[in-house]
């Protein structure tokens, strides 16, 4: 039996490490999202100038996945997830970008010989022009991706404590917490009226 100096004792440690705990995961909400936005437009630099006008609308989607990578982070590190019989298949990150779809469309089209030779050349050129803008687009989702795993190793180091399913699930739940920031920013910038 413990007498009340040392339950006071443990209850004041207990207090101290929730104050910090929750100090942690408010500068981690804090410091994704502006790493995120400062890489958002740092990648598609010619849109700068509409940051203050952009951010309000983006950090909805923004915070929204951010608290929901730390809630999920919160649950992981203090081992209330068992990833001990989890199939890793599950929590593969996906490829968006197909390097061949492209290609296949123009020799699809080429063999039909619906065109003639200036509105094959106009199909290629459209084909050229959306292979690009999907590469971009995929190297910025990957690129949001691979900011919140900066900000998850830096916030949360004792992630490499965790099993390799676990670090498996981490890294899809990354993927996924960011999707909705990726397509608020991607419509604001090339989609909006």
């Amino acid at each position: 039996m413990i007498n009340q100096e040392e339950a006071e004792a443990f209850f004041n440690r207990m207090e101290q490490e929730t104050k910090a705990e929750n100090k942690r995961q408010k500068l981690f909400i804090k410091e994704a999202e502006r790493a995120l936005i400062k890489f958002a437009f740092n990648f598609f630099k010619e849109f700068k100038a509409y940051k203050k006008e952009w951010l309000p609308e983006l950090k909805e989607d923004l915070h929204e996945g951010v608290v929901g990578m730390n809630e999920f982070m919160d649950i992981v590190i203090n081992g209330n997830l068992d990833f001990e019989d989890a199939n890793a298949n599950d929590y593969k990150v996906p490829n968006f970008y197909d390097d061949g779809f492209y290609k296949k469309e123009i020799e699809k089209m080429k063999k039909a010989n619906v065109y003639n030779a200036d509105e094959l050349a106009e199909f290629i050129d459209e084909m050229i022009a959306l292979e690009s803008f999907d590469k971009r687009k995929n190297d910025f989702l990957y690129g949001c991706h691979f900011t919140m795993k900066e900000q998850i190793t830096k916030y949360f180091p004792e992630i490499i404590d965790l099993s390799s399913n676990a670090i498996l699930n981490v890294n899809f739940t990354a993927y996924v917490n960011i999707l909705n920031f990726n397509a608020a920013f991607i419509y604001v910038a090339f989609h909006k009226d």
